[in-house]
C-alpha cells in the first residue's frame, strides 16, 4: 500500500490529466475476482482501511457482476481508477443506507466495458443514497459506459467534470443544483422492474455548457422535474442539447422546469419526435417569445441524430405554449414561402430557390432551407436595380440549413442587409459546410454566430464567411462567435463609434481588424495570407481572452490600443519578425508569447504571471505592473532579453498583506543596464542572480524597506 503522500500525488495527476501514472498506484481494495463482497469488511481492503479507492491495477470481475454491499451508513468517497470489465454494483444490503461524501468523486477508470451502478432504485433494502455533507462536490468522470445513480443525492450541489455519461435511474436525482461540463451527458433511465409511474426531481437548478440532457421514458410514464432554472451557458462553442423522448407507445414523458435562463451568446437544441404530444417540455414561468418563437432555441422534431450532423436536415425554430410546451415549427405548415405585406411571417426559402426582394421587407424569422443531397442551395438576394433590400428580422433569428452536397461551389447565401433592430441577432449555421453572408448586419443588441453541434468538439474550417457589403455593417453590441467565422469583411466587427466586445469561443479568422475588447477561449487566426495588423482595445475597452491567438504571417503585428486592460491567458504566436505592441493601456499576460517581440510604449503597462519566449522592450516612460495577493506577487518570465527603460514599477495589493520581498520579473540576460523606478506601493527594487531577476519589497508607512 502506497503512502498517503502518494495518494495526494495521484489526485494531482488526475486533475492534470496524467492518467499514464495510474498503473503505478496501489489501492485499498484488494479483491479482483467477480462475486459478492462486504464493502465495509476490513478484510477486503489493504492495510484494513476502508478507503473507497480502486486503483489502476484493479479490475472488476470478467464475465459477470461484482456486487459490493453496505450493511450500514458510511462516510468517505469513491476514487475509481481501475478497469471495469464486468458490471459493478455498489448497494445497500439492509437499507436504505447513506454514503456521506467527505471529498469529490473520481470516477475515472483506465477502461470501462460495463456499467457502474450505485444503489437500486426499486428495492428499498438495496437503496444507497448520497449525502454531500452540505458542500458543493465535483464528480470527475470518463468512460464510455454509464455511471448510474439509482437513488437520491441530497444536501449539496454537484458539478460533473469530464466527458462521460451519467444516468439517474428510476426516481434517482439530486435535491441540489447540478452543473454539466463540456461533453457531459446526463440521462434518465429505467428498468423492467420499475412498475409505477415516476414523478422525480432531477435537480433544483441545471446548468449546461455544451452538454446534453436526455430525459427518456422506458416502461413507465414519467414526470422529470427541474424545480428551478435550466441555465444555458455561452463559454463554449456550439450549443447544448435537451432531448426528451417517449420510447413506448402508451407512455409519456413530461419535463417540468421552473424557468429558462439563456446566457447571452448561448443556444439550445431541443429535439424529439413526440414533442408537443406524448413528450412535453413545460415551464412554470413561460419563456419569452417573439412572434411565437423562443429566441436562442433551435428544434428538430426527430429522435436521434441523422447524417452525422445532429439532424441538420430537419431543424426548425421553436414555439412555446402552456399546453404543448416547446414544439419545433412544422416546416410545411408554420412557415411562409414569401414575404407578406400584412403580417410578419416566418420566412422559409426552400433549397434550390432564390428569393429576390423588391425593396425593404420585414419578417419574424428567416430560414434558408436545407437539403439532404443535391447541388442547389437557398439564397435571398436583392432584386435587379433594387437599392435598398434590407430585411428586418424582428425576432433576430436566422437559420441556415445544411446541404450535404460535396464538391460544389453553391453555398447558402444571404445577399441582403439584415436588420435585427433592438433584438439580439442570432445566426445559426450548420457545421461542415460553408455559408456566405454578403449583406451588412444592423441592430443595437449584438449578434451571435453559432452551430448546433452540441457534444462535438470539432469546429471545422467552414461555417460562416462574410464578404461583400458585410464590410458596411453598423450593428452595435457584443459579438459571440460560437462556431467558425471567416471575416474577410474587415468592417464587420464593432469598433470606432460602434460599441460592443467580441467573445470568441469558436474560431475567428480575420484580416487587419480593429475591435474593442476581446474575450473568450477559442482561436483567433488570419483569414488570408499576407502581413496583418490587428488592433485590440478600441473605445478604451477591457478584455479577457484565454484562447489561442496565432497569426504567423511575415511582420504581422498585434497592437493593444485604448486605455483599458486586456488580458491574454492563452498562447500568442506571431511571426518570428512580428511584434506584439502595447501602445496604450495595460496588457496582463498570464499566458505565453511564443513568437514575436513584445514592446511596451511610454505610458503603457504590462504585467502578469505569464511568459515571453522572445524579447521584452520598454520605451522610456513605460510601466511594469505587479499584482500581489496574500504576499505572493505576479512574475513575468522572459526567455530572451529585457531592455529599454527607464521603467516605472507599480504594485497593486489585491488581497491580504504584502510583507516580504518578491520576484517580479526574470530575464534570459542581465538587466543591469536598465533603470527601474519605484512607483505606487513599491518601497525598494533590487536586481539579483547576476541581474536576471528583479525583486521588489512593499512601501511601508513613513519609511522604505531596503533589501540587503
Amino acid at each position: 500500500m502506497k503512502t498517503a503522500t502518494n495518494a495526494i500525488v495521484l489526485l494531482v495527476s488526475i486533475c492534470l490529466g496524467a492518467f499514464t501514472s495510474l498503473g503505478d498506484i496501489t489501492t485499498g481494495w484488494n479483491k479482483t475476482e467477480k462475486g459478492a463482497y462486504d464493502f465495509l469488511s476490513t478484510d477486503n481492503w489493504a492495510d484494513g482501511v476502508v478507503s473507497g479507492v480502486f486503483s489502476a491495477d484493479w479490475a472488476s470481475g470478467s464475465g459477470g457482476d461484482t456486487d459490493l454491499y453496505l450493511g450500514s451508513d458510511w462516510t468517505g468517497s469513491f476514487k475509481i481508477f481501475g478497469s471495469i470489465v464486468g458490471r459493478t454494483i455498489i448497494r445497500a444490503s439492509n437499507g436504505p443506507c447513506t454514503v456521506t461524501l467527505n471529498d469529490d468523486l473520481y470516477l475515472t477508470p483506465s477502461s470501462m466495458g460495463q456499467d457502474f451502478v450505485f444503489g437500486n432504485g426499486y428495492d428499498d433494502k438495496k437503496k444507497l443514497n448520497f449525502d454531500l455533507g452540505g458542500q458543493s462536490r465535483k464528480i470527475f468522470i470518463n468512460g464510455g459506459a454509464r455511471w448510474i445513480f439509482s437513488d437520491r443525492i441530497s444536501n449539496g450541489d454537484l458539478a460533473f467534470d469530464g466527458a462521460g455519461t451519467v444516468t439517474f435511474r428510476s426516481a434517482g436525482g439530486s435535491n441540489g443544483a447540478i452543473t454539466l461540463s463540456t461533453n457531459t451527458v446526463l440521462k434518465t433511465g429505467f428498468t423492467s422492474s420499475d412498475k409505477n409511474d415516476i414523478d422525480a426531481v432531477r435537480a433544483s437548478d441545471l446548468t449546461l455548457s455544451r452538454s446534453r440532457v436526455e430525459f427518456q421514458e422506458t416502461y413507465v410514464s414519467v414526470i422529470d422535474r427541474i424545480t428551478g432554472k435550466l441555465k444555458v451557458l455561452a463559454d463554449e462553442p456550439s450549443c447544448s442539447i435537451l432531448y426528451p423522448r417517449a420510447s413506448t407507445a402508451d407512455k409519456t414523458d413530461t419535463v417540468r422546469i421552473g424557468s429558462l435562463d439563456m446566457e447571452p451568446g448561448s443556444s439550445l437544441l431541443v429535439r424529439g419526435a413526440k414533442l408537443g404530444g406524448d413528450v412535453k417540455v413545460l415551464f412554470d414561468t413561460a419563456p419569452d417569445t417573439i412572434g411565437g418563437i423562443v429566441p436562442q432555441l433551435v428544434g428538430a422534431k426527430a429522435d436521434g441524430d441523422t447524417a452525422g450532423q445532429n439532424g441538420m436536415y430537419d431543424q426548425s425554430f421553436v414555439s412555446y405554449d402552456a399546453e404543448n410546451g416547446l414544439v419545433p415549427l412544422d416546416l410545411t405548415t408554420d412557415y411562409a414561402a414569401d414575404v407578406s405585406a400584412e403580417t410578419s411571417v416566418n420566412l422559409l426559402i426552400p433549397y434550390g430557390t432564390t428569393n429576390y426582394l423588391s425593396g425593404p421587407a420585414t419578417v419574424n424569422s428567416l430560414y434558408l432551407g436545407a437539403k439532404n443531397g443535391g447541388d442547389q442551395c437557398a439564397a435571398i438576394m436583392p432584386g435587379e436595380n433594387v437599392e435598398d433590400a434590407t430585411l428586418t428580422v424582428e425576432s433576430g433569428m436566422v437559420l441556415i440549413g445544411y446541404n450535404s452536397a460535396a464538391g460544389n461551389y453553391k453555398y447558402p447565401t444571404v445577399g441582403v442587409p439584415l436588420d435585427f433592430g433592438a433584438r439580439p441577432g442570432f445566426i445559426v449555421c450548420p457545421g461542415g459546410k460553408r455559408n456566405q453572408i454578403n449583406g451588412a448586419l444592423k441592430g443595437s443588441a449584438g449578434v451571435t454566430f453559432t452551430t448546433p453541434m452540441a457534444t462535438s468538439a470539432a469546429i471545422t474550417t467552414s461555417g460562416l464567411v462574410f464578404g461583400g457589403d458585410a464590410n458596411e455593417s453598423t450593428y452595435t453590441g457584443d459579438t459571440y462567435i460560437q462556431t467558425f467565422v471567416n471575416v474577410g469583411a474587415t468592417g464587420l466587427l464593432p469598433h470606432g463609434d460602434r460599441t460592443g466586445d467580441v467573445y470568441v469561443n469558436g474560431i475567428l479568422l480575420a484580416d487587419n481588424f480593429t475591435i474593442n475588447g476581446l474575450y473568450g477561449k477559442g482561436t483567433v487566426n488570419r483569414a488570408s495570407s499576407g502581413t496583418k495588423n490587428m488592433f485590440v482595445g478600441d473605445n478604451d475597452a477591457d478584455g479577457d481572452f484565454t484562447g489561442t491567438f496565432s497569426v504567423t504571417d511575415n511582420s504581422s503585428t498585434l497592437t493593444k490600443i485604448g486605455t483599458g486592460m486586456q488580458r491574454f491567458g492563452g498562447m500568442v504566436t506571431l511571426a518570428s519578425n512580428g511584434n506584439f505592441n502595447v501602445n496604450v493601456g495595460k496588457v496582463v499576460l498570464d499566458g505565453t508569447v511564443t513568437q514575436g517581440a513584445v514592446n511596451v510604449a511610454a505610458g503603457a503597462a504590462i504585467g502578469g504571471n505569464g511568459s515571453i519566449a522572445t524579447t521584452l522592450t520598454f520605451v522610456d516612460g513605460a510601466k511594469f505592473d505587479v499584482d500581489v495577493a496574500d504576499d505572493v506577487a505576479s512574475c513575468l518570465n522572459v526567455t530572451g532579453a529585457v531592455t529599454g527603460g527607464p521603467v516605472t514599477v507599480n504594485a497593486n495589493v489585491r488581497s491580504g498583506k504584502w510583507r516580504t520581498a518578491q520576484r517580479i520579473l526574470t530575464s534570459g540576460t542581465s538587466m543591469g543596464e536598465m533603470t527601474f523606478a519605484k512607483g505606487a506601493g513599491v518601497g525598494a527594487l533590487e536586481l539579483r542572480e547576476n541581474g536576471t531577476e528583479l525583486w521588489a519589497t512593499p512601501r511601508k508607512a513613513g519609511f522604505y524597506v531596503v533589501i540587503q
